[in-house]
Protein backbone atom coordinates (compact mmCIF):
# COMPACT_ATOMS: atom_id res chain seq x y z
CA UNK A 1 0.00 0.00 0.00
CA UNK A 2 1.49 2.93 -1.28
CA UNK A 3 1.18 5.85 1.29
CA UNK A 4 0.62 9.58 -0.22
CA UNK A 5 3.30 12.50 0.59
CA UNK A 6 1.21 14.99 2.95
CA UNK A 7 2.78 18.68 1.77
CA UNK A 8 2.00 20.90 5.15
CA UNK A 9 1.25 24.32 3.60
CA UNK A 10 -0.16 23.22 0.21
CA UNK A 11 -3.91 23.73 0.94
CA UNK A 12 -2.84 27.20 2.63
CA UNK A 13 -1.54 28.36 -0.63
CA UNK A 14 -4.23 27.09 -2.90
CA UNK A 15 -6.66 29.19 -0.34
CA UNK A 16 -4.06 32.31 -0.80
CA UNK A 17 -4.11 32.00 -4.60
CA UNK A 18 -8.05 31.53 -4.79
CA UNK A 19 -8.29 34.91 -2.14
CA UNK A 20 -5.84 36.88 -4.70
CA UNK A 21 -7.91 35.70 -7.58
CA UNK A 22 -10.88 36.86 -6.02
CA UNK A 23 -9.46 40.55 -4.76
CA UNK A 24 -7.60 40.60 -8.08
CA UNK A 25 -11.15 40.45 -9.96
CA UNK A 26 -12.79 42.48 -7.82
CA UNK A 27 -10.61 45.21 -7.74
CA UNK A 28 -10.54 45.20 -11.65
CA UNK A 29 -14.66 45.35 -11.69
CA UNK A 30 -14.19 48.02 -9.29
CA UNK A 31 -11.92 49.91 -11.53
CA UNK A 32 -14.06 49.52 -14.67
CA UNK A 33 -17.15 50.07 -12.69
CA UNK A 34 -15.34 53.59 -11.72
CA UNK A 35 -14.46 54.28 -15.23
CA UNK A 36 -18.24 53.64 -16.69
CA UNK A 37 -19.46 55.69 -13.86
CA UNK A 38 -16.92 58.56 -14.41
CA UNK A 39 -17.62 58.59 -18.16
CA UNK A 40 -20.69 58.83 -17.87
CA UNK A 41 -20.96 61.91 -15.62
CA UNK A 42 -18.89 63.89 -17.93
CA UNK A 43 -20.67 62.72 -20.79
CA UNK A 44 -23.60 64.05 -19.19
CA UNK A 45 -22.32 67.05 -18.11
CA UNK A 46 -20.79 67.59 -21.58
CA UNK A 47 -24.42 66.98 -22.67
CA UNK A 48 -26.27 69.43 -20.55
CA UNK A 49 -23.31 72.18 -21.37
CA UNK A 50 -24.28 71.18 -25.01
CA UNK A 51 -28.06 71.65 -24.35
CA UNK A 52 -27.28 75.15 -22.31
CA UNK A 53 -25.56 76.53 -24.93
CA UNK A 54 -28.10 75.30 -27.88
CA UNK A 55 -30.81 76.80 -25.82
CA UNK A 56 -29.08 80.02 -25.39
CA UNK A 57 -28.16 79.95 -29.47
CA UNK A 58 -31.81 79.98 -29.70
CA UNK A 59 -32.79 82.38 -27.62
CA UNK A 60 -30.68 84.32 -29.46
CA UNK A 61 -32.17 83.41 -33.15
CA UNK A 62 -35.39 84.14 -31.43
CA UNK A 63 -34.05 87.48 -30.12
CA UNK A 64 -32.79 88.15 -33.26
CA UNK A 65 -36.40 87.68 -35.57
CA UNK A 66 -37.93 89.79 -32.70
CA UNK A 67 -35.63 92.85 -33.36
CA UNK A 68 -36.13 92.38 -37.10
CA UNK A 69 -39.66 92.35 -36.60
CA UNK A 70 -39.66 95.14 -34.35
CA UNK A 71 -37.28 97.02 -36.72
CA UNK A 72 -40.62 98.16 -38.56
CA UNK A 73 -42.02 100.20 -35.60
CA UNK A 74 -38.31 102.17 -35.27
CA UNK A 75 -38.40 102.34 -38.77
CA UNK A 76 -41.91 103.60 -40.08
CA UNK A 77 -43.84 106.34 -38.84
CA UNK A 78 -47.24 104.31 -39.55
CA UNK A 79 -46.08 101.06 -37.50
CA UNK A 80 -47.41 101.27 -34.22
CA UNK A 81 -47.27 98.09 -32.93
CA UNK A 82 -45.49 95.11 -33.58
CA UNK A 83 -46.17 91.05 -31.64
CA UNK A 84 -43.57 88.27 -31.96
CA UNK A 85 -42.32 85.01 -29.90
CA UNK A 86 -39.57 83.72 -27.94
CA UNK A 87 -39.03 79.83 -26.89
CA UNK A 88 -38.03 80.60 -22.69
CA UNK A 89 -36.78 76.28 -22.36
CA UNK A 90 -36.26 77.01 -18.85
CA UNK A 91 -34.96 80.57 -19.36
CA UNK A 92 -36.06 83.97 -18.03
CA UNK A 93 -36.99 87.32 -19.45
CA UNK A 94 -36.03 90.76 -18.03
CA UNK A 95 -37.88 94.18 -18.33
CA UNK A 96 -36.86 97.87 -16.69
CA UNK A 97 -36.70 101.42 -17.41
CA UNK A 98 -33.37 101.53 -16.33
CA UNK A 99 -30.39 100.02 -18.62
CA UNK A 100 -28.00 101.63 -20.90
CA UNK A 101 -27.40 105.56 -20.60
CA UNK A 102 -26.23 106.99 -23.56
CA UNK A 103 -24.81 110.68 -23.35
CA UNK A 104 -25.76 112.70 -27.00
CA UNK A 105 -24.26 116.22 -27.60
CA UNK A 106 -24.76 118.37 -30.21
CA UNK A 107 -22.37 121.10 -31.30
CA UNK A 108 -21.16 120.23 -27.66
CA UNK A 109 -23.93 120.83 -25.66
CA UNK A 110 -26.38 118.87 -24.15
CA UNK A 111 -28.92 117.41 -26.84
CA UNK A 112 -31.68 118.98 -24.91
CA UNK A 113 -30.31 122.16 -25.13
CA UNK A 114 -30.08 122.44 -28.56
CA UNK A 115 -33.12 120.65 -29.39
CA UNK A 116 -35.64 120.27 -26.79
CA UNK A 117 -37.93 118.44 -28.82
CA UNK A 118 -36.67 115.30 -27.65
CA UNK A 119 -38.40 114.76 -24.31
CA UNK A 120 -36.98 111.79 -23.43
CA UNK A 121 -33.70 113.12 -23.31
CA UNK A 122 -33.22 114.49 -20.35
CA UNK A 123 -31.39 118.22 -19.64
CA UNK A 124 -27.67 116.91 -19.55
CA UNK A 125 -28.31 115.01 -22.27
CA UNK A 126 -28.86 111.44 -21.31
CA UNK A 127 -31.04 108.89 -22.84
CA UNK A 128 -31.67 105.93 -21.03
CA UNK A 129 -32.54 102.74 -23.23
CA UNK A 130 -34.33 100.98 -20.88
CA UNK A 131 -33.40 96.72 -20.70
CA UNK A 132 -35.32 93.56 -22.56
CA UNK A 133 -33.45 90.58 -22.22
CA UNK A 134 -33.08 87.06 -21.83
CA UNK A 135 -31.05 85.20 -19.22
CA UNK A 136 -30.00 81.73 -18.61
CA UNK A 137 -27.53 81.00 -16.31
CA UNK A 138 -24.82 83.16 -16.94
CA UNK A 139 -25.57 84.24 -20.38
CA UNK A 140 -27.71 87.54 -21.40
CA UNK A 141 -29.44 88.21 -24.98
CA UNK A 142 -30.36 91.59 -25.11
CA UNK A 143 -32.46 94.00 -27.19
CA UNK A 144 -30.78 97.15 -27.36
CA UNK A 145 -32.13 100.42 -29.12
CA UNK A 146 -33.15 98.31 -32.02
CA UNK A 147 -29.69 96.04 -31.89
CA UNK A 148 -29.12 92.52 -30.10
CA UNK A 149 -26.42 91.84 -28.06
CA UNK A 150 -24.78 88.68 -26.14
CA UNK A 151 -23.45 88.86 -22.79
CA UNK A 152 -21.69 86.21 -20.01
CA UNK A 153 -21.60 87.54 -16.53
CA UNK A 154 -18.28 85.98 -14.56
CA UNK A 155 -17.64 87.19 -11.31
CA UNK A 156 -20.09 90.60 -11.32
CA UNK A 157 -18.03 91.03 -14.54
CA UNK A 158 -20.30 91.03 -17.62
CA UNK A 159 -18.61 90.43 -21.40
CA UNK A 160 -20.74 91.62 -24.26
CA UNK A 161 -20.77 91.67 -28.05
CA UNK A 162 -23.00 92.61 -30.78
CA UNK A 163 -25.00 89.98 -32.67
CA UNK A 164 -27.65 92.66 -34.36
CA UNK A 165 -26.07 96.23 -35.37
CA UNK A 166 -28.43 98.80 -34.17
CA UNK A 167 -29.81 101.07 -36.23
CA UNK A 168 -27.23 103.62 -36.73
CA UNK A 169 -25.72 104.15 -40.34
CA UNK A 170 -24.11 106.27 -42.62
CA UNK A 171 -24.02 106.73 -46.41
CA UNK A 172 -21.80 107.99 -48.10
CA UNK A 173 -23.23 109.16 -51.27
CA UNK A 174 -25.47 112.05 -49.66
CA UNK A 175 -22.97 112.20 -46.61
CA UNK A 176 -25.88 112.22 -44.16
CA UNK A 177 -25.79 109.78 -41.18
CA UNK A 178 -28.99 107.83 -40.20
CA UNK A 179 -29.46 107.10 -36.40
CA UNK A 180 -32.33 105.62 -34.75
CA UNK A 181 -32.50 104.91 -31.40
CA UNK A 182 -35.25 102.81 -29.30
CA UNK A 183 -35.80 103.85 -25.29
CA UNK A 184 -37.87 100.93 -23.53
CA UNK A 185 -40.35 101.91 -20.83
CA UNK A 186 -41.18 98.77 -19.09
CA UNK A 187 -42.20 97.68 -15.35
CA UNK A 188 -39.52 96.12 -13.16
CA UNK A 189 -40.55 92.52 -14.15
CA UNK A 190 -39.21 88.97 -14.43
CA UNK A 191 -40.74 85.94 -16.21
CA UNK A 192 -39.45 82.07 -16.40
CA UNK A 193 -40.77 79.83 -18.30
CA UNK A 194 -40.56 76.37 -20.45
CA UNK A 195 -42.36 76.97 -22.79
CA UNK A 196 -42.90 80.12 -25.36
CA UNK A 197 -43.91 83.77 -24.51
CA UNK A 198 -45.67 86.46 -26.47
CA UNK A 199 -43.32 89.72 -26.43
CA UNK A 200 -45.60 92.90 -28.04
CA UNK A 201 -44.10 96.45 -28.86
CA UNK A 202 -46.09 99.57 -28.93
CA UNK A 203 -44.83 103.21 -29.76
CA UNK A 204 -45.69 105.61 -26.86
CA UNK A 205 -43.38 108.53 -28.70
CA UNK A 206 -41.59 109.19 -31.33
CA UNK A 207 -39.42 112.20 -32.00
CA UNK A 208 -37.35 112.81 -35.90
CA UNK A 209 -35.02 115.50 -36.69
CA UNK A 210 -33.18 116.37 -39.13
CA UNK A 211 -29.85 118.37 -37.95
CA UNK A 212 -27.97 120.02 -40.41
CA UNK A 213 -24.74 120.40 -39.71
CA UNK A 214 -24.71 119.99 -35.98
CA UNK A 215 -21.50 118.26 -34.35
CA UNK A 216 -23.30 115.01 -32.77
CA UNK A 217 -21.65 113.20 -30.81
CA UNK A 218 -23.11 109.56 -29.01
CA UNK A 219 -21.30 108.20 -26.46
CA UNK A 220 -21.80 105.52 -23.68
CA UNK A 221 -20.07 106.55 -21.16
CA UNK A 222 -22.17 105.71 -18.14
CA UNK A 223 -20.35 103.51 -15.45
CA UNK A 224 -22.74 101.86 -14.79
CA UNK A 225 -24.02 100.71 -18.46
CA UNK A 226 -23.83 97.02 -18.48
CA UNK A 227 -23.14 96.21 -22.02
CA UNK A 228 -20.26 98.76 -22.72
CA UNK A 229 -18.26 96.50 -24.57
CA UNK A 230 -20.47 96.33 -27.28
CA UNK A 231 -21.73 100.00 -26.93
CA UNK A 232 -17.94 100.88 -27.83
CA UNK A 233 -17.80 98.23 -30.90
CA UNK A 234 -21.18 99.83 -31.81
CA UNK A 235 -19.98 103.36 -31.43
CA UNK A 236 -16.47 103.02 -32.62
CA UNK A 237 -15.47 105.17 -35.33
CA UNK A 238 -18.35 107.57 -35.59
CA UNK A 239 -16.29 110.32 -33.77
CA UNK A 240 -13.85 111.75 -36.30
CA UNK A 241 -14.19 108.96 -38.55
CA UNK A 242 -17.94 110.61 -40.07
CA UNK A 243 -18.70 113.82 -39.90
CA UNK A 244 -21.57 114.07 -41.82
CA UNK A 245 -23.53 117.55 -43.40
CA UNK A 246 -26.85 116.36 -42.21
CA UNK A 247 -27.97 113.84 -39.55
CA UNK A 248 -31.62 112.27 -39.07
CA UNK A 249 -32.23 111.86 -35.46
CA UNK A 250 -34.78 109.82 -34.36
CA UNK A 251 -35.95 108.65 -31.20
CA UNK A 252 -38.26 106.28 -30.48
CA UNK A 253 -40.15 105.34 -26.86
CA UNK A 254 -41.93 102.48 -27.06
CA UNK A 255 -43.85 100.02 -24.40
CA UNK A 256 -42.63 96.40 -24.17
CA UNK A 257 -45.36 93.57 -23.02
CA UNK A 258 -45.37 90.08 -22.69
Amino acid sequence: MKSQAFTPGADSRDGDRGVSEVLAFVMVFGIILASVGLLSMTAFQAMEEYQEFEQVNNAERAMSALAENFDDVVRYDGVEHRYGEIAMQSGSVVTSPNGTTLNITANDRPLEDEHPEFENVTDDGKLTLGTFRYEHGSEEIAYESGGVIRATEFDGEVDSVVREYPPIRYNEETDTAVISLVAIDADERSLRSDGSIGVSMHVEDRTTKVLEGDDLEIRAEDPDTRYGDAWDDVLEGWDGEHEPDRVVLTIVEVEVDY
